[in-house]
């Protein structure tokens, strides 16, 4: 029921009429059904009477645009979303390209190395080392034993960090159905074709969050948002992914940045130089 001043119109959609005044006014062609995405608002007000008065075709329309809204669920928002995240992955398999790992500890770099990355005939991920660390010369006596077993103990936890981000790094359009089939995704609403968050709980761990900014069309992934843990929740990591696209239009990880702050650790990953592979 909509108010315009001193007029009252209430509207049945499903019988197709609406009341101005005292009578119930039929709608004609009654083939109009606003539940039907290919039924817009304008085909059911070209066919309202025209005694109703422009209060009531206002409230109707408002109306119709609710009822519309009310029918668009986060499975089919994110259906453009995952059949573009699946496109750029087969695509991302003709290409190989340079990936560059930095890892810092207490924001002191203490390593740096490359690899080249392509696809292998079994359909792997193969990554072949382009370039590595300069060995240290090792420290001797008691010293020497701590520093070696710190230094253990710190390459262990980045190995852990790095598996870790492989779970979200790229996104998975199968994890995101699952979400989705369990009720964890929350779509952001779009505006003017501005960016969109897509909001996702329990994607990889219990009580993680995985943040999607996309497009207005929800099609094109422009940065990930991640926040997890290792082993316990109090092993907090932060993960913030910025996508980028390739010429043909392939969406690839340009770079992803992890942040673990119980060990004053960070690693960066920047992937670059794609080119078709041979």
């Amino acid at each position: 029921m909509f108010q315009a001043g001193r007029k009252i119109l209430r509207c049945d959609l499903h019988n197709h009429r609406c009341k101005n005044g005292g009578n119930w006014v039929e709608i004609a062609n009654t083939d109009v059904d606003l539940r039907r995405p290919d039924h817009s608002r304008r085909s059911l007000l070209r066919r309202i009477p025209v005694r109703l008065c422009p209060a009531a075709l206002i409230a109707l329309s408002l109306l119709s645009s609710v009822a519309a809204s009310a029918q668009t669920t986060p499975a089919k928002q994110i259906e453009g979303l995952k059949a573009s995240l699946a496109a750029s992955a087969a695509a991302l398999r003709s290409y190989e390209w340079i990936e560059t790992t930095t890892a810092s500890v207490k924001g002191e770099v203490r390593g740096s190395t490359q690899t080249r990355n392509y696809y292998g005939a079994d359909g792997k991920l193969q990554k072949v080392p382009v370039s590595a660390p300069a060995a240290e010369k090792a420290k001797r006596g008691l010293r020497g034993k701590i520093i070696a077993n710190k230094k253990a103990e710190i390459e262990e936890y980045l190995k852990a960090a790095k598996a870790l981000m492989a779970n979200y790094v790229p996104p998975s359009p199968e994890k995101i159905q699952a979400a989705v089939a369990a009720g964890n995704v929350n779509v952001g609403v779009s505006s003017a074709n501005a960016p969109v968050p897509i909001t996702i709980k329990n994607y990889q761990k219990a009580g993680d969050q995985l943040v999607l900014t996309v497009d207005g069309s929800y099609t094109q992934l422009k940065n990930v948002s991640v926040s997890s843990y290792l082993d316990t929740p109090d092993d907090k990591i932060t993960l913030t992914i910025k996508m980028a696209q390739l010429p043909d239009g392939t969406g690839y990880v340009a770079t992803s940045m992890l942040d673990a702050p119980a060990k004053d650790v960070s690693i960066q990953i920047a992937n670059s130089g794609h080119r078709k592979a041979n």
